[in-house]
């Protein structure tokens, strides 16, 4: 089984081209959702509010909105997130891994958007493929997508991997410049040399 991540910075694309990997055959997962998965579990949950405060939990609920807040004041704060909530997502990830292995998955995609930034155990990656597109590109996406400010999208860049640091720590790069059409046809290029790949 070829397992692989999938990563870029925010508006690069990496969700459209996961999409169209299962299209063509493969199981996905969201690594995030597995990461809102893991804040829900008590044991994290109660690690969480030794870091960031008991009132991050209202009736026993997390206040995601509030959590964010306080972890995205400063990098030491957010580094202090990554440390309670990853170890658990590193777990759970790697059981899905074994799980699809098990039921004899050929290609499994992560799709993770922090990839590089939290530092997913490599040996859970056979490759890394890094979406990219121009930052002006990105901003005008994101900004579309989610409604938002081009200072909103700058201020959650800053917080990513600059892209030139994760084109060098990536297996392949598929550049995002161009229209959806664009997009599926050199995602279907890499597709079919990782399944070439799967064959030797």
């Amino acid at each position: 089984m070829t397992t692989i991540g999938v990563t870029g910075g925010i508006g690069s694309g990496k969700s459209t081209v996961c999409r169209m990997f299962e299209g063509w055959g493969a199981d996905r997962i969201d690594a995030d959702e597995v990461g809102h998965e893991s804040v829900e579990d008590p044991d994290v949950q109660e690690r969480l509010v030794d870091a960031f405060g008991a009132d991050i939990l209202v009736d026993g609920v997390l206040n995601r909105r509030e959590l964010g807040k306080r972890a995205f004041v400063s990098d030491k704060m957010r580094r202090q997130l990554t440390d309670v909530v990853w170890p658990d997502v590193g777990r759970r990830l790697s059981r899905r891994v074994a799980s699809a292995r098990e039921r004899g998955v050929e290609t499994f995609v992560i799709e993770a958007s922090v990839l590089l930034e939290r530092g997913d155990p490599e040996c859970l990656y056979d490759v890394i493929v890094v979406v990219t597109a121009p930052d002006d590109i990105r901003i005008a996406r994101t900004m579309d997508r989610l409604g938002v400010s081009e200072a909103e999208v700058r201020a959650r860049m800053q917080h990513q991997v600059p892209e030139d640091e994760k084109i060098k720590r990536a297996d392949h790069v598929v550049v995002n410049d161009g229209t959806v059409d664009d997009l599926e046809a050199r995602a279907r290029v890499l597709w079919e040399e990782l399944k070439e790949m799967e064959k030797e």
